[in-house]
């Protein structure tokens, strides 16, 4: 059995959503990790050890969906709520 390896070298804001696929792991943060505005959008590719930030600036990142050509997730602001879409 393998152990979890946590990404301490790069802190993450607030990780909500989760989704895998064969290019790696996306996740959505819902804050930054250094207190700046917004949430993000983050993967890590296999044998990577280093997190790629997709989409920055997200108002609040939550959920988070693959297909095999795009990255959709949900974003909510005090007044709306937007899905948005990123392709691979």
């Amino acid at each position: 059995m393998s152990s979890a390896v946590g990404l301490d070298s790069h802190p993450q804001g607030a990780p909500w959503g989760v989704a895998v696929d064969s290019s790696g792991i996306y996740w959505t943060n819902t804050s930054e990790s250094d207190g700046g505005a917004g949430g993000s959008v983050v993967m890590l590719a296999p044998g990577s050890g280093t997190p790629f930030t997709l989409a920055s600036a997200q108002p609040v990142a939550f959920s988070i969906f693959l297909t095999p050509t795009a990255i959709y997730w949900t974003d909510y602001s005090a007044d709306a709520g937007t899905v948005m879409k990123l392709a691979k």
